[in-house]
């Protein structure tokens, strides 16, 4: 199946992505991207969970070629919250990038993922009751 999107559709969506100011991009883009794999603060998650199936939402939210084209050696993705910056987006492929610097990120021991995630003995993983409070406070300007 083809899909035919308009530059005029382009233009306008850079532009409604553009529009909030975020802090913590990295944060909102890792966040979704748990999001999409069924991270929740119910269940505890094996950490493999986010090489397995992380590839698949990231490329939905934010490659920047489909799977059908030739891709880049690197720069093949954006992070779609960081879009006023493109020169301070990952210049590695996304796959390099979720297999590794996701995981890291969130599991790392990053301050700023400590008041999201909750961790196991075992390094098994869940976001924090109130999830949604606390990344709306860390990424989002002015709320």
């Amino acid at each position: 199946m083809s899909y035919y999107i308009s530059t005029d559709c382009i233009k306008k969506a850079y532009e409604e992505l553009t529009k909030v100011d975020y802090s913590n991009q990295s944060i909102l883009h890792i966040f979704f991207i748990l999001k999409g794999i069924g991270i929740d603060s119910l269940a505890y998650n094996d950490l493999d969970i986010i090489k397995q199936k992380g590839l698949q939402y990231a490329q939905n939210i934010s490659s920047l070629f489909s799977t059908l084209e030739a891709q880049p050696a690197k720069c093949d993705f954006i992070n779609p919250f960081f879009m006023k910056e493109w020169a301070i987006n990952p210049t590695e492929l996304l796959k390099k990038w979720v297999d590794s610097r996701v995981k890291n990120n969130v599991i790392g021991g990053a301050t700023t993922w400590r008041k999201i995630i909750m961790q196991d003995v075992d390094s098994n993983f869940k976001f924090v009751f109130d999830y949604i409070e606390q990344v709306k406070e860390i990424t989002i300007k002015d709320i």
